[in-house]
């Protein structure tokens, strides 16, 4: 009950060919047979929760972990567990990508609306509930770049509660009468050095984007961050893995951070930043960082065929309109909890 089933068919050689052996596989498909539905976390007693707000942050303090919230951005700026901060950068919103080969058709557009300039202004920050079990923050910003006008206005919560979970939800609205397409609409934050095992569960165990998943099974996968992106000579976007219901990223002790969807979200985990990525031209040009960045993302624009094909299909453009997002952080210790538990 509350699991998720999938039926996996393989089509496999019967017998030796010239190209591959009995047993090769040659293609597969897969069944949902069931869907995950949602299960209430158990009722756990836990010590109260504190609130201290001093300085630029607003810091939510529970038995073992503290989430802080830079009132410069309206984000999490910092997530420690037992004394240990996850986080070597702060979470920002992310409307871009390394645009990659198949964007050409969109590269004066973005050009045009400082895409790569994207500049999230905190319009309001307010603490907005707070007892002993969970503490409710709201930050609403506008997202776009400064000499035009916004992309959208997002609204976010933020609920810590005292059992040590981050929930965000995301409300956003477009605020062109048509809206543009645009590469993406998500978050980035670079995690600290060490954080680099990542598990999850979704498609894989490739890249995997809207438009470009269905070769990718479900199932349970783990790597090593960097290992889903590839070394184009023109370095773009790679490494994204679509439809996944939860992942974890932790250290060689087992520490680490859960990210869970609620159903769903696309997220990646390299060693460049969009921004390292867009402005390198040769892929000599990138310098590894010892830090993961990143990505949990509401959807991406499709990868399409548009450099020498046709254009992204429009079910998988990115220019939702209304955006509704959510999913929730744990930091955790995989030995005292698996992943599907949380």
């Amino acid at each position: 009950d509350g699991a998720e089933y999938h039926a996996t068919v393989y089509f496999t050689l019967n017998q030796d060919t010239w190209y591959a052996k009995r047993g090769n596989e040659v293609s597969f498909t897969q069944v949902k047979l069931a869907d995950r539905s949602p299960v209430a976390r158990p009722v756990k007693v836990c010590p109260p929760l504190t609130v201290c707000d001093e300085g630029r942050t607003i810091t939510v303090c529970g038995e073992d972990f503290a989430f802080g919230f830079s009132k410069d951005t309206g984000l999490p700026s910092s997530i420690v567990f037992q004394g240990d901060e996850l986080l070597a950068k702060g979470f920002a919103y992310n409307l871009n990508r390394a645009w990659i080969d198949n964007d050409r058709h969109d590269y004066e557009n973005w050009k045009r609306m400082r895409v790569e300039y994207v500049q999230p202004r905190l319009e309001s920050l307010q603490l907005v509930e707070q007892t002993a079990e969970k503490v409710v923050i709201e930050a609403v910003h506008v997202l776009g770049p400064i000499v035009i006008v916004p992309f959208y206005r997002s609204v976010s919560t933020w609920t810590v509660t005292a059992d040590g979970y981050l929930d965000c939800q995301v409300s956003a609205e477009g605020l062109w009468p048509e809206q543009p397409v645009l590469p993406r609409f998500g978050f980035e934050c670079l995690l600290r050095k060490g954080l680099e095992f990542v598990e999850w569960y979704g498609r894989g165990p490739g890249e995997s984007y809207s438009d470009k998943r269905e070769y990718a099974k479900f199932g349970r996968f783990k790597e090593k961050a960097g290992d889903s992106y590839e070394n184009y000579i023109f370095p773009q976007e790679s490494g994204s893995h679509a439809e996944t219901r939860f992942a974890g990223i932790t250290d060689r002790r087992g520490l680490g951070l859960a990210i869970l969807g609620k159903p769903e979200f696309s997220f990646s985990a390299n060693r460049y930043t969009t921004e390292d990525l867009q402005k390198a031209r040769h892929h000599f040009e990138l310098t590894k960082r010892d830090e993961v960045c990143l990505c949990i993302d509401y959807k991406q624009q499709g990868i399409g065929s548009a450099s020498c094909g046709p254009y992204v299909a429009e079910e998988y453009q990115m220019k939702d309109k209304k955006i509704d997002f959510a999913f929730s952080l744990k930091p955790w210790f995989a030995e005292d909890a698996d992943l599907e538990t949380l």
